[in-house]
This record gives structure tokens, C-alpha cells and sequence, in this order.
């Protein structure tokens, strides 16, 4: 019987490697996911010699994969595991809901084995078949909440070329392929997001969008080596980069919740930092997905950029402000950390 379009499984399932080429035997998480977009790259070089008016041999170069994922941010542990790649150094608590204080590798120690960043095993179901993609790394995560809509999350990945770590692919759909998804979460609604300023206890009530991008920029080329086509090692990370912007509904002039004041934000001062006292968070976001699970992320020390305000018409005046997260050298010793509250007893 031929394959029909449309009645295939589509899906993703993630697991942690033991190791960077040692798939191992992780638990399988089952992704929600809107779209997919993972696929195999590779340079083709062409020889060309003078005694010939073309090209007479080809080779296949550098082979490496990259994909990205778009779905709505949930209390999973799908999402979890994700973030685990943002935020590799987990202590997981309580008996269920379960606490899972994620935070970055510690910058004065170095990158110890114990901080290390997951390495993953993607699988992607493609309607008849099984797309495998080993040895997989977290590049960027994103994170978008507008009024209105669901809290979004995207998320790009770089690793070894598709079938490598002796893996067939694409393969027949696993037993774990089935119709059902275990580890299905409560997506996050806007109504469900808050956005609180220097640890002020009361949330914002005049923000509009706010949008996160946290980026490990890892060095592709560095993950070759000679006598190999594809990645031997993971792609180092490079420069940690957390951006952002916050819409809010009109300029804030006053505040009694510690807002950025556009006054503070234009004078390009000292005031233009946020940087509290302590252990303070400059920005925290909270995102409840249900009575007991939740995600929660703090970030300690912010630049504000110069603001933009404008009006059209009759149309309600805008102010938007982009940010860039700064590392806290003296209390904290980090940019950011995170915590999610799940059903999910180990990530």
C-alpha cells in the first residue's frame, strides 16, 4: 500500500546524550512543537585545472547540521531539558510539583564537568520516517509574549550531520513514535506572563510585549577537525549574549513600581543601568502555566537603550525599550538564572 500525505506522525523527541558522539540511552521527551526546521549542510569544491575549460572533480566539504523549533512556551519537560542547554547547571528539588534552579556555568571556576552543556539527540519525525540528529547543541533561545496570544518559544540548534554516531537515517518510525505524548505541558498564555523591576513585588500593568533572545554564539568551524567531514567535538560557545525589548502601553514618567522612566532612559546616565543592590534581579519574568507550575527568569544587571516614542494620528502613543543584560561581577556572579516548576522529576 503506497504512503498517503497526511496520515504520518510528525513530531520531535529529545533525549540528553552522555557525551558529545555517545548517544547513550537518555530519557525521551516528547516537544509540543509548531514547526521544524533541521537539516544537513555541506560545501561542495569543485577542481578546476588549466588544461581543462571546466571542472572535473567535485568533494563533498565541512557536513553539519542546524535546525530551529517554534512552539509555545510550556511547564514540560521537554521545555526544561531545552533550557537545560541555555542553563546547564541544574539543582532539582521537592517531590512533585519540582523545583528545578537552573543557572549558568559558574564564571570564577571555569567550565567544570559538572556544568557542562547537554549535548542532544534529536529525533524528528517526518510523516513515514525518522529523521536522527546526534550530538546536537543549544545555540539560541527566544522567548515572546504579546498581549493576547500565547507565550512563545524558538529555539536554533548546531551539531554533527544527520545519521552520524552510527545511526541510520532516515529510519522507520521508533516505538516511541506513538500517537500519544507523554510529557504533554500547559502552554503559557499572556495573561499567565508578569514582568516585575528591581524585584518590586508588584508587576508591571503597562507592558505590552516583551520579547528575550539569550545566545551562546558557538564557533561552527571550531568543532572540525582534519580527518573528519563532520563535527568532532562540540561547537564552543563564545560570547554570552542576553537582549531583549519591553512594549509598553505609553511612556512611563512616574512610577510606583519601578519602571524605567523615560526622563532616567534618555539622560544616559547613571539611572539608564539597572543594576540593584544585592541579590536583587534588574528584570524578573514570571510565566504561571498552571496553579502549581510556573517558570520564572531573573535578570540581574541591564542596560537600557535609548528609547523610542512615537505617535500617528489618534493612535495610542508607543515606548519601546531594548536591553542588553550585562554580567554581574560583584554579588551575583552571573546574567541570568532560572527556575521552573514542573511534574517532571529529573531533567
Amino acid at each position: 500500500m503506497a504512503y498517503t500525505i497526511g496520515t504520518g506522525n510528525r513530531g520531535i523527541i529529545m533525549k540528553q546524550q552522555t557525551s558529545f558522539g555517545t548517544v547513550g540511552s537518555g530519557t525521551a521527551f516528547f516537544g509540543l512543537i509548531d514547526d521544524e526546521s533541521f537539516n544537513t549542510l555541506f560545501d561542495v569544491s569543485a577542481r578546476a585545472d588549466m588544461t581543462r575549460y571546466g571542472a572535473t572533480t567535485t568533494k563533498t566539504g565541512k557536513r553539519y547540521s542546524e535546525g530551529s523549533i517554534n512552539m509555545a512556551l510550556d511547564d514540560s519537560g521537554f521545555t526544561a531539558l531545552l533550557l537545560k542547554g541555555i542553563f546547564p547547571a541544574v539543582s532539582t528539588t521537592g517531590s512533585g510539583p519540582y523545583t528545578h534552579a537552573m543557572t549558568e556555568i559558574t564564571h570564577d571556576n571555569g567550565r567544570a564537568a559538572a556544568q557542562s552543556f547537554p549535548v542532544y539527540h534529536i529525533l524528528i519525525q517526518r510523516d513515514e520516517k525518522e529523521h536522527s540528529y546526534s550530538s546536537m547543541s543549544l545555540n539560541r533561545v527566544g522567548i515572546q509574549a504579546n498581549v493576547g496570544e500565547y507565550v512563545m518559544l524558538s529555539a536554533d540548534f548546531v551539531g554533527k550531520a544527520e545519521g552520524e554516531d552510527s545511526i541510520t537515517s532516515p529510519a522507520n518510525l521508533s516505538n516511541e513514535g506513538g500517537s500519544t505524548v507523554p510529557d504533554a505541558g500547559e502552554p503559557v498564555h499572556f495573561q499567565s506572563a508578569a514582568v516585575n523591576f528591581k524585584n518590586n513585588g508588584t508587576a508591571s500593568t503597562n507592558v505590552r510585549s516583551v520579547s528575550l533572545d539569550i545566545g551562546l554564539n558557538r564557533d561552527v568551524d571550531a568543532s572540525f577537525s582534519l580527518g573528519s567531514d563532520t563535527c568532532v567535538r562540540e561547537a564552543p560557545p563564545q560570547l554570552r549574549e542576553i537582549t531583549g525589548s519591553i512594549e509598553f502601553i505609553a511612556p512611563i514618567h512616574s512610577t510606583s513600581v519601578d519602571e524605567p522612566l523615560y526622563g532616567d532612559i534618555i539622560d544616559g546616565g547613571a539611572n539608564s543601568l539597572f543594576d540593584p543592590s544585592g541579590t536583587d534581579p534588574a528584570i524578573t519574568l514570571t510565566f504561571t502555566a498552571s496553579s502549581t507550575t510556573s517558570l520564572v527568569l531573573k535578570i540581574y544587571k541591564v542596560q537600557w537603550e535609548a528609547p523610542t516614542s512615537t505617535v500617528s494620528g489618534r493612535d495610542t502613543q508607543s515606548y519601546s525599550l531594548n536591553f542588553t543584560a550585562l554580567f554581574d561581577e560583584t554579588t551575583n556572579k552571573k546574567m541570568a538564572d532560572l527556575t521552573i516548576i514542573n511534574d517532571t522529576a529529573s531533567i
